[in-house]
């Protein structure tokens, strides 16, 4: 005879599952349908709530011109690497913020563009399928006019009182207070002409993505420059090594990139060599490790050896970030920035407040953008004026005062033995190879780092533990048994 035992949980459970619809607006700080009536308090006091923009706006090259969409330097052929990974370092921090607002505020179906099932049949009858695009995640992956015409079915098609086309409105103005004044006029510009039907948040922010990701070739050469700039500098050169902030500006690029089919192949062991020059020694060491199992070939098992230069990209990016996290928990991560040029350390002075030791990201005053983009602006036209070892040009203008043939000072002085473009650094670091030896052998002070199969499974092992990555954790497991004999 059987009996039945019951338990205080049973109660708690249903009999049918939610669908994911149901759980995202779960997840939410105010679901769609908790906005409240129309004409109610509530109703206002939510929308006050839910159309604030971002802390970080979007922006774009300070250049930008809105009736042909480059700018000036652009249209010579060369884009300044520094301007551009400023562009893509902040667009990628206000689009994981407004990533946050959309969760926070149940902006879903603003976001999640439906592909067609067939174009040709009704909306209300088999023209959109269940399957979606993230616009956040993919703007590439789908074009205007499909975004279009599904904000225009949401607008014009919807019932009354629809919280799909409330959802449109107030992502709207919430869009439009997340972008800079400049970056603003040019997708305004485009936007406003539209008919009223397509004036969703969703055709915005499609819009805004155009202009910002516009992937011209002199962009690509820029950016490309960049990952090999990082490749000879490092994290050293970021400011207080913030790993975060470059793991946020190098997704943001190389995703970009690889959309176009651009993203270099190298950019593996460009992004992996950049992590190594590092002050954390650690850190340095878990890349440097890596480094050596990659070319020890240890690194083609199934896991890594079948994924794309882009996400194996991702997995070293990952990879950095977990542990850069876990150093700061710990207070071992504890640097500050050196200038690129001198090697001194550099006073931040914040272009929101205005004190000095800190930035805009970190600035715990609100954010005035006006004032923001006007310091920004003075910045660079005073960098600009007092010109730096990369610019280019005959005496007297922005190359510094010299003559890239002559290498002669043109405003008197002596003459200058050796110019190049290169850092300061790597200038250093040949001269300390010239006195090692001769040509191809090694210092006798850098040697060729060397480790031994039980501290390499070790390590192997404490990675698989640190690893957010399951696909990381899996090869490091992998590995580590390999090292350990039991393979």
């Amino acid at each position: 005879m059987s009996s039945t035992t019951t338990s205080k949980y049973d109660n708690l459970f249903a009999s049918t599952d939610l669908d994911d619809d149901d759980i995202k607006q779960e997840s939410s700080f105010l679901s769609e349908h908790d906005r409240g009536a129309k004409g109610s308090p509530d109703l206002a006091k939510n929308y006050a709530r839910a159309t604030k923009g971002t802390n970080t706006k979007f922006i774009t090259l300070r250049s930008l011109k809105s009736n042909n969409i480059t700018t000036e330097t652009e249209e010579d052929g060369v884009i300044d690497t520094a301007d551009i990974s400023i562009v893509f370092q902040q667009c990628g921090l206000a689009t994981k913020q407004f990533k946050e607002i959309c969760t926070e505020f149940d902006y879903g179906k603003m976001v999640e563009i439906p592909e067609y099932a067939d174009p040709s049949k009704p909306a209300t009858n088999g023209r959109w399928s269940n399957k979606t695009i993230n616009l956040l995640e993919n703007p590439t992956s789908v074009s205007l006019e499909h975004v279009k015409a599904y904000t225009s079915d949401l607008i014009r098609r919807t019932k009354a009182d629809s919280t799909a086309r409330q959802t449109q409105f107030w992502s709207l103005k919430a869009l439009r207070d997340s972008v800079s004044g400049d970056l603003k006029t040019l997708v305004d510009d485009k936007f406003d002409v539209l008919p009223i039907d397509e004036q969703g948040g969703s055709v915005y922010l499609k819009l805004l993505f155009d202009i910002v990701y516009n992937m011209t070739e002199p962009v690509i050469r820029a950016l490309h420059k960049w990952i090999k700039n990082f490749r000879r500098n490092g994290i050293k050169l970021v400011i207080d090594e913030n790993v975060l902030i470059f793991v946020t500006t190098c997704k943001n690029i190389c995703k970009r990139l690889d959309e176009i089919g651009q993203l270099p192949l190298d950019a593996v062991t460009d992004i992996l060599e950049g992590l190594i020059k590092c002050s954390h020694s650690e850190f340095s060491d878990t890349f440097a490790h890596y480094r050596t199992l990659a070319g020890q070939s240890l690194l083609t098992v199934p896991s890594f050896k079948n994924k794309t230069v882009y996400e194996k990209v991702m997995i070293y990016l990952e990879q950095a970030q977990d542990l850069y996290i876990v150093y700061t928990v710990n207070g071992t991560w504890k640097f500050k920035f050196k200038s690129y040029y001198t090697g001194e350390i550099r006073d931040l002075i914040c272009f929101n407040c205005g004190k000095k030791g800190h930035g805009v990201r970190d600035c715990k005053e609100p954010h005035d953008q006006a004032r923001i983009e006007k310091n920004l602006a003075e910045f660079r036209e005073k960098k600009q004026s007092q010109g730096n070892y990369r610019n280019k040009g005959s005496g007297g203008q922005a190359g510094g005062g010299y003559q890239r043939k002559t290498f002669t000072k043109t405003t008197g002085g002596e003459k200058i033995n050796n110019v190049t473009d290169k850092s300061p650094t790597n200038n250093k670091s040949k001269k300390k190879g010239k006195k090692a030896g001769k040509l191809g052998e090694a210092s006798p002070k850098d040697p060729t780092p060397v480790i031994g199969v039980t501290q390499l499974g070790d390590y192997m092992q404490k990675m698989v533990t640190l690893s957010s990555d399951p696909n990381l954790a899996a090869t490091a497991q992998i590995i580590a048994d390999l090292c350990q004999g039991k393979v």
